[in-house]
């Protein structure tokens, strides 16, 4: 079977005999994870809304636009990654 890793600390999580396989190594680890969802979602929000003003402000910079869509990119993907279900 292959190993699974806590999504938060990247330790190897122990096989479970029955049951979804666990995500998290613990409950400290899910905390932290669900409080970092938190934070990424209210950072990709502070990002779209600066790309936006950006986008639609009287001078457009494009060196501020490629940087914010960069950026946004980074904190999608780790907002799916730790949302994304296990074994997928």
């Amino acid at each position: 079977m292959e190993k699974v890793h806590c999504k938060f600390c990247r330790r190897e999580i122990p096989d479970q005999e029955r049951g979804r396989p666990a995500a998290y190594c613990g409950e400290a680890c899910r905390r932290a994870a669900e409080m970092e969802i938190r934070r990424v979602n209210e950072r990709l929000a502070g990002l779209e809304g600066r790309l936006s003003e950006c986008r639609l402000g009287p001078i457009q910079t494009f060196d501020d636009v490629g940087a914010l869509e960069l950026q946004i990119c980074r904190q999608t993907a780790r907002l799916l990654y730790l949302i994304e279900p296990v074994g997928r």
